[in-house]
């Protein structure tokens, strides 16, 4: 007994290191218990040399070129065959999901995640334009306060119709709680070592501890949060949200599907041509196709309406979802080709993204209305029509998002988001600082009527 004992004590501490990752998990599911029994049980840790019995000198002498699919291979026969709290019937698809979403975790990217079956679904039919939920796209944010990172869910955009619009949020909203539980932020050992810092006294150390515990115990990881947000209908959600450093403040709504349109085509004034791209996917790409290739030869420009538009991923065709093709088509309609931006997928090796010259180049005056739900695809694409193109930005500055996110079906109905690159303008300006409109315009309103004006067109 004792041995086994000393063999399952020595595992406990291994697998604690190997899969402690970024905290929480990236906030993406690991139980916060972990981190208060770990806290809290740190003498474990000067113990376990001689409980594990040169285990730790052990880990550094296998072969480092064996291939992560073996040893998966290896670790998963032996849960298989070992296992015994249920009875040797493992199945395949939970420990697959959760070795894949802790591994994905473990690279501290909020754009690089594993999706299970029933969430890539969702994120599939979001791409594509059907957006269950509140009808919001969100991301998390980073940032630093007094050396403490935190991680803040964040709305990038929201759809037209949709429970969220309804709901008066807007981008940049910061979401702090769902129906009362907050959104995990920042790592537990943060407040513990507050705590030590701030008292000797172990009564009022083992209290606060304990209102820590509880105050993790209760809140949501993003992994819990995001299905309450992103599925079903009909379901009553208070969120506390935080705008601009002002008191948070509480909204209501109930879940819906919202169906949004990629692209609207109309002409204004008889004269001028107004493109409205909500979302990069297939479907606009040949929405956007058709409705430029009929213009009438007597406009006098072009307006581009990029607002709220929260860009799209790169993606194999048969997927349905790809929007890094229909940015690009966007970009080939209106420019004249050549570099239209770059692309960093190692650091500070950057390529050229370059478009070859259209046979027929456009030649219309152009405008683009941007906002702060402007981002990612849709801020690559600003870039490229003002610098290829010769456009005028108009409205707010854009969100910041420079991730080239890339999306794939796995062979088990599973999915895969990742970080595919980052993305720079042609002047080499980093996207991550969003696009700084030539023209400030604060309301919509006010915005198309300077677009107009800019094209010298009288409404």
């Amino acid at each position: 007994m004792k041995r086994t004992f000393i063999r399952s004590l020595g595992m406990v501490l291994v697998l604690g290191v190997v899969c402690g990752g970024f905290y929480g998990g990236r906030l993406l599911g690991v139980d916060p218990h972990a981190h208060a029994a770990r806290h809290s049980q740190s003498w474990l840790l000067s113990l376990s040399k001689g409980l594990t019995g040169g285990l730790e000198s052990s880990l550094t002498d296998g072969s480092s070129d064996v291939p992560p699919a073996e040893i998966f291979k290896d670790v998963l026969d032996k849960v298989q065959n070992d296992f015994v709290e249920t009875g040797n019937n493992v199945e395949d698809a939970p420990l697959t999901d959760g070795a894949l979403t802790r591994m994905l975790a473990s690279l501290d990217d909020p754009d690089t995640y594993y999706l299970n079956p029933s969430a890539r679904k969702v994120r599939q039919e979001t791409l594509q334009g059907r957006f269950q939920g509140i009808g919001a796209v969100t991301t998390i944010v980073k940032t630093k306060k007094r050396d403490v990172d935190y991680r803040y869910l964040t709305i990038v955009s929201v759809m037209p119709g949709s429970p969220a619009e309804k709901a008066g949020l807007q981008p940049g909203d910061r979401i702090n709680e769902v129906n009362g539980h907050w959104i995990i932020a920042y790592s537990v050992v943060v407040d513990y070592d507050r705590i030590a810092k701030e008292t000797r006294d172990e009564a009022v150390r083992h209290d606060e501890s304990r209102r820590i515990t509880d105050k993790f115990n209760r809140g949501y990881t993003v992994a819990k949060a995001l299905p309450i947000l992103t599925a079903g209908q009909g379901r009553q959600i208070r969120l506390t949200i935080e705008r601009n450093n002002q008191p948070p403040f509480q909204v209501a709504l109930t879940t819906a599907t919202t169906q949004v349109d990629p692209v609207e085509y109309k002409v204004l004034n008889g004269h001028v041509g107004y493109l409205h791209v909500r979302q990069f996917n297939p479907q606009a790409a040949d929405a956007m196709t058709a409705a430029l290739g009929a213009r009438a030869n007597d406009l006098q420009g072009m307006v581009v309406d990029l607002r709220g538009n929260p860009g799209g991923v790169r993606a194999d065709t048969n997927s349905g979802v790809d929007g890094y093709q229909a940015a690009l088509t966007l970009v080939k309609l209106l420019t004249s080709g050549g570099t239209i931006a770059h692309i960093e997928r190692r650091p500070n090796q950057r390529q050229a993204l370059t478009l070859s010259p259209p046979a027929k180049p456009f030649a219309l005056p152009l405008a683009v209305l941007v906002d702060e739900g402007t981002a990612n695809l849709a801020e690559m694409v600003a870039a490229a029509l003002r610098d290829n193109g010769k456009a005028k930005i108009i409205g707010t500055h854009t969100f910041g998002d420079d991730v080239l996110e890339m999306f794939a079906v796995l062979k088990g109905g599973g999915g895969i988001n990742l970080t595919a690159a980052h993305l720079f303008t042609a002047t080499g300006v980093d996207l991550n600082k969003g696009v700084q409109p030539d023209i400030v315009a604060t309301t919509a309103e006010s915005a198309l009527q300077r677009a107009l004006a800019t094209l010298g067109v009288r409404s």
